[in-house]
């Protein structure tokens, strides 16, 4: 086997300075390329020197980490040895667990590329890993996994930004519309990426919403039973036949609280579930809103609750910039037959 020294060092390069320039986007930090790539030759350089011969002691694990710090002190300019001080190696050790995870997640997503698209017998054909670094030879499969590092760096910097954008969304209020039967009622609904509640039968998620919220919405039978006093889900038991077509829109949720408690909620599903974030009107159904009698510890800020799986369609919505109101009907009328 031959091993090509200099294109060895271009390779880890190229490979350490995508590394951090990914992981300084990712943590919103600033990077000089004068840093990234100092940085990035020190990693090189210690790379090519692991595959001349004599040199195990070089490939422990703890001279790697030692490397990896100074390569991510030096890029991020944290000057750790200079300050000398506690709060700085916390903050340094947490941009270095940060860089494995990128260089994890990249090499993760380089393997499955390569496995999906290349041919042949190996999956790592023509590619030598000692130590842990790559070394460089003759062969069409290596030429394909490098090609490769750029889209698996794309890929692996868009789930990531996708899932922060999603928590940060997590919290917010925003507009709701619902509209079932050509009734239609507004309120603030707040954002739980805590709130997983899905129907039982059907998989769809559940917001949570105050009755009183949604009064527009009901059949004269559940309005009675709020203005009562009376528990919804036992007069929906009591007197089913009464309720007509709204019974082809409710369903049953079973629910368990932070403290433990269980129990079952009323639910229904509005013909449309309008989000209203950024001037933008993104349709979230299909979507079950289980009614509560009683009202949220922040009563007056919010007479919802989201599911956490609804951020990630806000998300979606609001970058294509694209009103989603008239979706297709397929989606808000598949469960029409259902039936509590």
């Amino acid at each position: 086997m031959v091993i090509y020294v200099d294109l060895a060092f271009l390779i880890n390069l190229f490979i350490d300075a995508s590394l951090l320039l990914i992981t300084g986007s990712l943590l919103q930090r600033k990077l000089t390329m004068r840093r990234v790539f100092g940085a990035s030759a020190i990693g090189s350089l210690y790379a090519v020197a692991t595959l001349f011969p004599g040199t195990s002691m070089l490939r422990s694990v703890l001279v790697k980490w030692f490397f990896s710090v100074v390569m991510v002190d030096l890029a991020f300019g944290m000057r750790t040895l200079h300050h000398k001080t506690y709060r700085h190696l916390v903050k340094l050790m947490q941009v270095v667990a940060a860089f494995y995870a990128v260089t994890f997640a990249v090499a993760g997503a380089i393997y499955a590329l390569h496995n999906v698209f290349a041919t042949g017998g190996a999956s790592l054909d023509g590619l030598a890993l000692i130590g842990g670094q790559v070394a460089w030879w003759t062969s069409l499969s290596t030429v394909f996994l490098v090609l490769s590092i750029p889209l698996a760096l794309l890929l692996v910097r868009f789930l990531w930004s996708f899932v922060i954008r999603s928590k940060r969304l997590s919290g917010q209020v925003v507009t709701m519309r619902f509209t079932l039967f050509g009734q239609e009622a507004q309120v603030q609904a707040l954002i739980d990426t805590g709130n997983s509640l899905t129907d039982p039968i059907t998989k769809t998620p559940v917001a949570v919403a105050k009755m009183a919220a949604l009064e527009s919405l009901l059949p004269p039978l559940l309005k009675n039973a709020m203005r009562d006093g009376i528990d919804p889900l036992a007069m929906v038991y009591q007197q089913t036949s009464e309720l007509g077509n709204f019974a082809t829109r409710i369903s049953i949720v079973p629910y368990r609280g932070v403290a433990g408690n269980t129990g079952y909620l009323l639910a229904i599903r509005p013909d449309k579930v309008i989000a209203c974030i950024d001037e933008l009107e993104i349709s979230l159904a299909p979507l079950f809103i289980a009614l509560q009698t009683d009202g949220f510890s922040m009563v007056d800020q919010f007479d919802c609750i989201l599911p956490g799986s609804t951020a990630g369609l806000l998300v979606e919505g609001r970058e294509s910039g694209v009103n989603t109101r008239s979706r297709t009907s397929s989606d808000e009328t598949s469960h029409s037959s259902h039936t509590a």
